[in-house]
């Protein structure tokens, strides 16, 4: 079991009439039997995150991803699950950006490049 803290910051003075402070933590406890971290070399096919089935109660996973590539044809699509098949896209990942998500009810995660075969950095935590 894996204990884990997630903490995300935005701040910014100038971009909103409003000063912009959020500040948000979350503890997370990893329980689940799919831990995995790791780099993904991704292709313009569609494919599985390189991790077992989700299969903890709700299939519950947080999720981190970053496209590692610097060039911004590059993109990275990420796709749900749809009964072990890719489904549809729900995030677009471009050169250098990245996401951390809940992630459930599903038993798989995928990734496709838009072009090239960028390469893709993960983290899962299966709750």
């Amino acid at each position: 079991m894996a204990k884990l803290s997630a903490r995300l910051t935005l701040t910014s003075t100038d971009w909103h009439s409003d000063s912009l402070s959020i500040n948000q933590t979350a503890n997370i406890v990893a329980t689940g039997d799919e831990q995995a971290i790791g780099r993904y070399t991704t292709s313009t096919t569609a494919s599985k995150i390189p991790v077992g089935v989700l299969d903890s109660t709700d299939k519950k996973a947080y999720v981190y991803l970053k496209n590692l590539s610097t060039d911004a044809a590059e993109k990275i699509v990420v796709q749900e699950d749809n009964s072990g098949s890719v489904g549809q896209g729900f995030a677009v990942l471009g050169a250098g950006e990245w996401m951390f998500i809940p992630y459930g009810e599903n038993d798989y995660l995928w990734v496709d490049a838009a072009s090239g075969t960028p390469v893709v950095e993960y983290a899962i935590f299966e709750a």
